[in-house]
């Protein structure tokens, strides 16, 4: 059993969350003195976790952005498998998975274009693009939280953050695969959860078992068309050939597949699979 400490204030030694936050704190203000909730950080291309539980008990998450997370992935290859892992069942923070992926290269240059000193090259991170692909999941679960799983481009998000909207950096899509790996619960405490939310990428959910508990609000709704095959009606959902919920200014998504998975409800009149 691994419980995140949750006490770690963000400094160049806590990577890639460190250097974000304190960046976040000079040029926006948002308060860096709180520690990042974000449990578990994988930067380590080729890492694997086998047969572990890792938890999270936050329930606030950060100062900055009220998110945390049981295990916040900022690579490539990285392998879960036979673990579980867990947020607070009544977070309105937390993520069981959250994948970082950007653009590192153009946001240094688009800071350095605003006034600002280069963020992630003199900090070591000289890669142009900060990438997460092959995530590979197996025989896992995951419980409780605000997201099992989720992802974000926070260069695309800082760029619009940074300039109130205006600098738009095209996101870096992450990949990876999902097989045999139970989705269960939720957020008791809010009556929401979102079993997966994407920014972009390509993700394939084989053999997944989808469980909302009763009282969640939403949680299938949240696997978006975009993260389906195009007219395909997997887990007894209907789903249009819509590609998706998108950011202002941004290309469609890519596709995502959901294949031989079942959803359970415990909702009135909820979801069957």
């Amino acid at each position: 059993m691994i419980e995140a400490a949750n006490s770690a204030i963000p400094t160049p030694a806590r990577g890639m969350l460190g250097l974000l936050s304190l960046f976040i704190e000079a040029v926006a203000g948002y308060p860096a003195d709180q520690p990042d909730d974000h449990g578990f950080l994988i930067e380590g291309n080729g890492t694997t976790l086998r047969n572990l539980t890792i938890r999270n008990n936050s329930i606030d998450g950060d100062g900055q952005f009220g998110e945390a997370a049981a295990v916040q992935i900022v690579a490539n290859d990285v392998r879960i498998e036979n673990c579980v892992i867990e947020s607070d069942p009544a977070t309105s923070a937390g993520r069981c998975i959250y994948v970082f992926t950007g653009n590192l290269q153009a946001f240094d240059q688009a800071v350095q274009g605003l006034g600002a000193s280069a963020v992630f090259g003199p900090n070591g991170y000289t890669q142009p693009q900060l990438t997460s692909s092959n995530l590979q999941v197996v025989n896992t679960t995951l419980r409780y939280g605000e997201a099992f799983f989720d992802t974000t481009d926070f260069v695309t998000y800082l760029g619009l953050l940074l300039s109130g909207d205006s600098l738009y950096i095209p996101p870096v899509p992450p990949s990876g695969s999902f097989t045999n790996v139970n989705f269960d619960g939720g957020n008791l405490a809010s009556g929401t959860s979102s079993l997966a939310t994407c920014d972009g990428g390509t993700y394939t959910f084989d053999n997944c078992f989808f469980m909302i508990t009763a009282g969640i609000s939403r949680s299938v709704e949240e696997i978006k068309p975009s993260m389906i095959a195009p007219g395909s009606a997997p887990c007894g959902m209907t789903m249009s050939s819509s590609t998706a919920h998108r950011k202002k200014g941004t290309a469609p998504l890519w596709p995502h597949s959901i294949i031989a998975c079942s959803v359970a409800a415990g909702m009135p009149g909820g979801w069957s699979g």
